[in-house]
């Protein structure tokens, strides 16, 4: 399989296909990205099914499906972080590290820099309703929560969505090495 686009998860193109989907799915995913692909005023699809009834892999070949074809697609794995509680922060860092992993003619470093700054910025907007409620329980003035977070996050400067992506991308990591960890001593030999 060759492709024009580089996901993050380029390693699934072989293996996860509807070639060797045992359960037939790849119609349904052929609706679903006719579907999709000629919808152009934004919607949500929920997949829904109960535990172990395929959904995880059938999104992952759909990704493929979508990436094989050249449409950019986003791979969002919960469980996998689902240490976080704020899943703004979770889904904002995922589109960002898959974006850069995408072809570059798809979105310029300038482009990229613009839409680090516009999560920096709901992010600070969160951040900042977060220090002034606390502010206010605890004070009675929500001001000098509000002051601090504004000191904190005064500047536009992107390296800060750089940081936080990367302080989420090692909370992954240490995740995963546990797992593997633990698998490890369930399974030794």
């Amino acid at each position: 399989m060759t492709t024009e686009l580089h996901p993050k998860y380029n390693d699934w193109l072989e293996s996860y296909n509807f070639d060797n989907c045992k359960l037939n799915r790849g119609e349904y995913a052929q609706f679903l990205i006719n579907y999709i692909t000629n919808e152009h005023d934004g919607f949500v699809l929920n997949l829904d099914g109960s535990w172990g009834s395929g959904k995880t892999e059938f999104l992952k070949r759909f990704y493929t499906t979508l990436i094989y074809n050249n449409y950019p697609a986003i791979y969002i794995d919960a469980w996998k972080s689902d240490f976080s509680k704020e899943p703004l922060t979770v889904v904002s860092c995922e589109l960002l590290d898959q974006i850069e992993h995408l072809n570059s003619n798809l979105i310029s470093n300038e482009k990229l820099d613009q839409l680090k700054v516009f999560f920096k910025k709901s992010f600070k907007a969160i951040i900042t309703s977060l220090a002034a409620y606390t502010s206010n329980n605890l004070l009675g003035d929500s001001s000098p929560g509000v002051e601090f977070v504004n000191k904190i996050l005064e500047n536009d400067d992107p390296q800060y969505i750089n940081s936080l992506k990367e302080n989420y991308n090692e909370q992954i990591e240490a995740i995963e090495n546990i797992r593997g960890q633990l698998s490890y001593l369930a399974h030794p030999f």
